[in-house]
């Protein structure tokens, strides 16, 4: 009787043991199921960076007055990062209903205004030239102007195709939402249209 009881013992610690290891792979396996999924960026709402080299297109003026907190190279960074990807994802949403999830860095009224309409078929940045004109004491809430934003449009009308520089100013809000910079509200101040030769 005495070795019977610890048999027993045993059979149950292998038997919970084997139950633990078994949801452990069942849980690897549906969260891989879940991150790998098609459907995944519209599960997470973790913004993807854009190409660096649009970003590494950002060049900062001096900053304003009502900046009530040091700013350092990264946090410029960070916005750089979000201006370039708002335009990229607004271009994206502009040209095609099939582009990126531009609620990564765009919110509120601007995602609101995206449109499918337009006279473009594509478009590239080729700079943006910003200043830091207010940024919150809690940092938070950042106001930023660009002072010249240029892309470059390509128009096709039947079987011909056009090129512009377009030269753009804007202001805009950004607020810091789930660790990242999307632009609340954007206006742009002027445009100006070059037709290549």
């Amino acid at each position: 009787m005495p070795t019977r009881k610890p048999t027993i013992k045993r059979a149950v610690k292998v038997l919970v043991l084997a139950c633990f290891v078994i949801g452990l792979g069942l849980l690897a396996t549906s969260s891989k199921a879940l991150t790998q999924s098609d459907n995944a960026r519209s599960i997470f709402t973790e913004a993807e960076p854009p190409i660096s080299d649009i970003a590494s297109q950002v060049e900062w003026l001096m900053d304003g007055d009502k900046v009530f907190r040091p700013t350092t190279d990264e946090f410029r960074d960070q916005l750089a990062l979000s201006w370039a990807g708002a335009f990229a994802e607004i271009d994206s949403v502009t040209v095609s209903e099939d582009g990126p999830l531009a609620s990564s860095y765009v919110s509120g009224p601007s995602l609101d205004g995206l449109t499918t309409e337009t006279d473009f078929v594509s478009s590239e940045q080729l700079s943006h030239t910003l200043q830091l004109t207010f940024l919150s004491a809690d940092g938070q809430v950042a106001r930023v102007s660009s002072t010249e934003t240029v892309q470059s449009l390509k128009y096709k009308v039947n079987d011909l195709e056009a090129n512009a520089t377009v030269t753009e100013t804007y202001d805009a809000i950004l607020l810091l939402e789930d660790g990242n910079w999307r632009i609340r509200h954007l206006v742009r101040t002027s445009s100006d249209l070059d037709w290549a030769n």
